[in-house]
């Protein structure tokens, strides 16, 4: 897999790689690939950053291998109206509500 050679990508293995953050080292998923199937295996404790970064990764492996992802143990909160949301599955929608509930904090303490 091509995108599995980028600077964030860390080979341990030839099934196990790891995604990295490439100025401190820091170990943010593991990725376990089989012959049909990719894994990656974060905490549910990550940075937002971080997050973005898993899905970013998803969506670019997605786009050179179209696959059926099952992203259903992923799950990181609610929408405003109580929806799940996942690291694919409602992932704009999360995003928006995250960002602004920030900013609303923000307002909040001016």
């Amino acid at each position: 897999m091509s995108l599995l050679h980028s600077p964030f990508i860390k080979k341990k293995h030839d099934t196990h790689y790891q995604l990295i953050i490439a100025h401190t080292d820091h170990v943010i998923s593991d990725i376990l690939i089989n012959e049909n199937e990719l894994t990656l295996q974060y905490s549910s404790e990550l940075l937002l950053a971080d997050y973005m970064l898993i899905h970013k990764l998803i969506l670019q492996i997605q786009e050179k291998n179209p696959a059926v992802i099952d992203d259903s143990n992923s799950f990181l909160g609610y929408l405003a109206n109580g929806e799940s949301a996942y690291i694919i599955r409602n992932w704009g929608p999360w995003l928006e509500y995250i960002n602004s509930s920030m900013k609303n904090c923000q307002d909040i303490t001016r």
